[in-house]
């Protein structure tokens, strides 16, 4: 597991609202530019939350108090274009999802079901990290 400091983690109370508009039960998009856990992320971008298999939404719900995290783990992954239309990772798979991790733990998220998101991530993350690839995703 990452490193982490448990008894300094607490949901930063800078971060806004998620202005989420729900297009069915498993997307949505930013109805404006946010900025969250030192990521910008533009309006119109488009999430499915936490990518969660139905059977484990015990474990973490897809638009529950790890949105923020998911958010901004979705725009490692899959990050918006720059102004020429191409999108850059500024981090390598592993580096996301740790930060992933400690996102989840600043959210409020424990630290067994923080743990569990983590290790779906590293186990099962490659598919759609290599499917970005594949579309064009450059790596830095």
């Amino acid at each position: 597991m990452p490193a982490t400091n448990d008894k300094k983690l607490s949901w930063p109370a800078e971060v806004p609202p998620i202005p989420l508009i729900h297009t069915g039960p498993r997307s949505g998009y930013l109805s404006r530019t946010i900025e969250l856990l030192g990521i910008e992320i533009p309006a119109g971008y488009e999430t499915d939350g936490a990518s969660v298999p139905r059977l484990f939404y015990n474990i973490l719900g897809r638009f529950t108090i790890a949105l923020p995290a998911a958010l901004v783990h979705d725009c490692r992954y899959d990050p918006p274009p720059n102004d020429r239309g191409v999108k850059y990772r500024w981090l390598t798979r592993k580096q996301a999802d740790q930060e992933f991790y400690e996102n989840l733990r600043k959210c409020g998220v424990n630290i067994a079901r923080a743990q569990a998101a983590y290790r779906a991530v590293r186990l099962f993350g490659w598919k759609p990290w290599n499917a970005g690839t594949k579309r064009g995703i450059k790596n830095i």
